[in-house]
């Protein structure tokens, strides 16, 4: 009886009762979609905080395993006659074990300052779907970059509980073992930045996505 009632006065007002209505349904719509994308911002940050505690724990793992498995190394090297090649060996894993900690260190900054950006062009397109704007698919890359993001952080947090140890069994295999130490963490940095790279892209879409979206100019 009521809502008789107010389609009357809509009409008598020369008002569309679809239009009015179907605003209704507008807003609740972008309601749904304001709080989904919260929701989605408050998982990633949960998640974001979990993985930045299991990197830091694997990082000190690391450094720990490294310490003990340096003295292994040492020892062994102190029974070889060449006091050269004992010392070459242990400044080469000493790089190797200070290379990967600075790159893991480096990618962890970079991809929290992925997600911090994420976070502004999210803000920038909930602005821009309060003006009308259809920002569906900004959505849509914002989604597949958070996820291309966590995905390379555990990357990097798995490499950075990561140890390179030359084995020492004699003298004539000595260089053989330190190239494949070395080889051995190339493969493992190589795809780890292919990982990063990805996530670079994933950014990079949202970008594309909502310049179609909000002027440059704005």
């Amino acid at each position: 009886m009521k809502r008789n009632v107010l389609v009357g006065v809509i009409v008598l007002l020369g008002v569309s009762v679809t239009s009015v209505f179907g605003m209704e349904s507008s807003d609740s719509a972008k309601t749904n979609t304001r709080e989904k994308i919260e929701t989605a911002r408050k998982e990633a940050l949960t998640r974001r905080t979990q993985v930045k505690d299991e990197y830091k724990a694997k990082l000190e793992a690391s450094r720990t395993e490294w310490k003990t498995k340096r003295e292994e190394m040492k020892t062994k090297l102190s029974k070889l006659n060449d006091d050269r090649k004992q010392k070459i060996v242990e400044n080469t894993a000493d790089r190797i074990a200070n290379r990967n900690e600075h790159w893991v260190t480096h990618w962890n900054t970079i991809l929290t300052r992925s997600s911090e950006i994420v976070n502004k062009l999210e803000t920038r397109s909930q602005e821009a779907a309060k003006n009308g704007k259809d920002i569906s698919k900004v959505t849509v890359a914002i989604t597949s970059a958070r996820t291309a993001i966590e995905t390379a952080k555990s990357k990097v947090t798995v490499q950075a509980g990561k140890v390179y140890t030359v084995s020492v069994t004699d003298e004539a295999s000595l260089g053989s073992n330190v190239k494949a130490a070395v080889s051995a963490m190339k493969v493992d940095v190589s795809a780890v930045i292919e990982s990063i790279n990805a996530a670079r892209r994933a950014v990079q879409e949202i970008f594309k996505e909502i310049k179609l979206v909000v002027p440059e100019t704005e």
